[in-house]
């Protein structure tokens, strides 16, 4: 039996559905687009190295370069807790 597959929106690739999370959706312009579950992890990944643009606490929330309270407005993200 063939598997269904999806296309991840971020990395073009076709993938099974198993690829996918509901946290992986979003809606664009009235289209649900999905994002596979690597690529979601590439986006949310700690970046240690570069400090936040507004208040220059680290970890940042991948190449956005703001941290956890400042990408998500919520202070329990602090300190890489997302």
């Amino acid at each position: 039996m063939a598997e269904n597959m999806k296309k991840c929106y971020q990395c073009k690739n076709k993938k099974p559905d198993a690829e996918f999370s509901s946290k992986g959706s979003r809606i664009v312009h009235n289209r649900s687009q999905l994002i596979c579950n690597s690529c979601i992890e590439h986006i949310y990944r700690k970046n240690w190295d570069v400090p936040c643009q507004v208040c220059e606490q680290k970890p940042t929330v991948g190449d956005l370069k703001l941290c956890g309270p400042c990408t998500w407005g919520e202070a329990a993200t602090a300190g890489g807790n997302w």
